[in-house]
């Protein structure tokens, strides 16, 4: 489209959505608690590893002996092996099993968090769907009640006051239709909040 034009084209905006919704992978919830999970054991494992110290290597040289009795320089080397003898590090150790324990129970608990939502997420868009499906059914029967009521008049058929509460329906269902069908998109939008994974497309 240039610049200097524009042009409209009719659609229908309230159409029903789709009942798709995304799959293949974990909720993005229950990934967080994995996550979670992988870090507390990661933490664990290195609380486990820091119980043993690092050992250490000194090398210098002595420039002056105290007692005198070794004159010149004096190298000096020395060992560091650090043994858990009375400290093993049993307190982080404990925190970091606690935390890991903390971490699985969350994600069990995201889990079936996850499942339920999306369980009942499913039942409210099916519901708003199928209470959708019937509302345009009835919408295109009011319209044509009120087309024939029209009719009818035109035709010397009816009277004004049947054609105006003809209308009147028919507007008043289309109403109801619309919010059926917003809470059907909402329904719907809620769903895939709910199953996005960390493999779904934008």
């Amino acid at each position: 489209m240039t610049g200097d034009s524009a042009a409209a084209i009719p659609a229908d905006s309230l159409t029903l959505p789709s009942a798709s919704d995304s799959t293949g992978g974990e909720p993005l919830s229950v990934a967080a608690a994995a996550a979670g999970l992988t870090s507390a054991t990661l933490g664990l494992t290195a609380e486990r590893r820091a119980a043993w110290g690092v050992p250490s290597l000194l090398a210098g040289v002595e420039a002056h002996d105290p007692t005198g009795s070794e004159p010149g320089l004096l190298p000096i080397i020395g060992v560091a092996l650090p043994l858990p003898l009375f400290d093993r590090n049993r307190g982080a150790l404990a925190a970091a099993q606690a935390e890991r324990e903390r971490a699985t129970a969350e994600l069990a608990l995201a889990r079936l968090e996850s499942r339920v939502e999306i369980a009942q997420a499913r039942r409210a868009q099916s519901a708003a769907l199928g209470r959708a499906a019937r509302g345009r059914n009835v919408v295109e029967s009011a319209l044509r009640v009120a087309t024939m009521s029209l009719t009818a008049y035109r035709e010397g058929a009816s009277t004004l006051p049947n054609v105006l509460e003809a209308q009147r329906n028919a507007r008043d269902i289309r109403a109801r239709y619309i919010d059926d069908l917003a809470r059907a998109w909402i329904a719907t939008a809620t769903l895939r909040a709910l199953t996005l994974t960390t493999t779904t497309a934008p």
